[in-house]
């Protein structure tokens, strides 16, 4: 009398095909459900086509590479009801796509900050790591945002040398960071008063507000062509054209949230 065929997803041709000789199932990479399932589906075809396996033989050593979590859901496939590996990665795929890891934008780089005890070279890892997770990006651009990202000393020692006039330029704009700019037309200098005494960078303190909902989105830069070849970028407004430190609307927001008796410890208290 012949055993019961245990209940398997699987239907009856895929259970009674035999693996040919030669298939390492111990190489093939390990899901145990917390991980990207298109990831591993990408390393499976990889590993697996090294034996030109038949589609019946994909499925039996797909199954080989679950387990824990990802284990159960497979056991718990109705019975009989995959005949094609197309069926089955699909099936994956769908269960697991809360795993997947989607490539984030290059305004993700701005939040990775260097910490107050972070070194030089640990930031450095940590942002490059970050790049690697965001679409493409121009060097530039790139090279801007770290500038940005690192802490005031740091920022001073490794920017890059400029001309005297520039640097002269820079110095004065520093000076009168606070300074806040023209008013719109139709209302008058006099409502603009000079703006509070920050102790922190304008690039960290806009990291804080957008964590507290403190302030609404600018509106939308108008097209320039002039300013989108710039390789400033603000923050702020999520374009080019100026960087978040010299951004007016930044300065203007602050101001406002400020006033509402916010961010007091960021107050450059005499």
């Amino acid at each position: 009398m012949n055993a019961p065929v245990r209940r398997s997803p699987f239907t009856m041709d895929i259970l009674n095909e035999v693996l040919p000789q030669g298939v390492k199932i111990s190489g093939l990479p390990q899901f145990e459900g917390t991980t990207d399932p298109l990831e591993h589906i990408e390393k499976f075809h990889a590993m697996a086509y090294l034996y030109g396996p038949t589609d019946v033989v994909m499925c039996k050593m797909f199954c080989t590479t679950l387990s824990k979590r990802a284990m159960n859901w497979f056991n718990c496939l109705p019975t009989r009801s995959i005949n094609i590996f197309a069926r089955l990665s699909q099936r994956f795929t769908n269960q697991f796509a809360i795993n997947k890891q989607y490539a984030k934008t290059p305004a993700h780089l701005f939040s990775l900050v260097q910490r107050n005890n972070e070194t030089l070279c640990n930031y450095i890892k940590r942002f490059v790591e970050g790049v690697h997770k965001v679409l493409s990006t121009g060097q530039d651009m790139l090279s801007g945002i770290m500038q940005q990202n690192l802490k005031s000393e740091e920022a001073s020692t490794h920017a890059p040398p400029k001309k005297k006039r520039e640097d002269d330029r820079q110095d004065v704009m520093r000076r009168d960071n606070r300074r806040p700019p023209s008013p719109p037309q139709g209302q008058s200098s006099s409502s603009y008063n000079r703006f509070t005494p920050l102790n922190t960078r304008l690039t960290e303190i806009l990291h804080v507000i957008e964590q507290r909902g403190l302030a609404k989105p600018p509106r939308p830069m108008q097209p320039n062509a002039k300013r989108e070849k710039s390789d400033h970028y603000c923050r702020f407004h999520k374009d080019t054209g100026h960087t978040t430190e010299e951004c007016a609307h930044l300065k203007l927001a602050i101001e406002k949230v400020n006033k509402q008796g916010h961010l007091g410890e960021y107050i450059d208290k005499p």
